[in-house]
């Protein structure tokens, strides 16, 4: 099982981030509005597509990792993958998300301490 975390890049700048048990940031949302609140609606989206594996694309970056992405039905991305290294772990990291989301949970706990704090 994993959970979320809403992560603060700068002043006004939050996100929602998927980690996992022992955590590793396996997938990070578009960014919110002013507010960390405003992350339960990108939360909700992205727990809504990412049990679908056709709402996944495969993507390489400029310096040859891959990642994937999860689009809405209008092809906007709503969340993107860390690097990995080969296809593979790719495909095993979906694997893990679809098999995660269902069961995540926002860590609440978190949520002020580590969630807010830039890393």
């Amino acid at each position: 099982m994993g959970y979320f975390l809403v992560h603060r890049r700068g002043e006004a700048c939050y996100y929602p981030v998927l980690v996992t048990m022992i955590g590793d940031v396996i997938l990070r949302g578009t960014e919110c509005s002013n507010s960390p609140l405003a992350c339960e609606t990108s939360i909700n989206l992205i727990r809504s597509l990412a049990t679908d594996f056709s709402n996944y694309d495969l993507k390489e970056s400029l310096h040859g990792k891959y990642f994937f992405e999860i689009s809405d039905a209008n092809g906007k991305t709503v969340a993107q993958s860390a690097l990995f290294e080969n296809e593979d772990t790719v495909f095993s990291s979906i694997e893990l998300v679809i098999r995660m989301i269902p069961e995540a949970v926002v860590d609440e706990q978190l949520f002020p301490h580590y969630a807010l704090n830039d890393r």
